[in-house]
């Protein structure tokens, strides 16, 4: 359940042992993207735990979480990197627009 990201950016499966090292070579978190609009910071992270625990078909690897503002410590989680940034690009537009609804599904 734990993954690294490989050369190309892509995300490989590997056991603890070698997520640890990886960790210990490549510190800190892994942003795939962070906007700040005032107050708010916007996040998207590659989290390198499958969140899906599994289940699920694709892995669940990356998280977008929104601080500061109305919807402080709202998180919603993506299977794909190119699906992160595309809910990244909507949540900085919603917070730009103080659209809020506009993310909920």
């Amino acid at each position: 359940m734990w993954y690294i990201l490989g050369p190309d950016g892509e995300p490989v499966r590997v056991g603890l042992d070698a997520y640890d090292q990886w960790r210990s070579e490549n510190p800190g978190p892994k942003t795939v993207a962070r906007d700040q609009v005032g107050d708010v910071e916007v996040s998207t992270i590659f989290t390198a735990f499958d969140y899906g625990f599994g289940c699920t078909a694709t892995p669940i690897l990356y998280e977008t979480m929104i601080f500061g503002g109305p919807s402080d410590l709202a998180q919603w989680r993506h299977y794909t990197a190119a699906e992160a940034l595309e809910f990244h690009a909507r949540a900085v537009r919603a917070v730009s627009g103080n659209d809020y609804s506009s993310l909920e599904d």
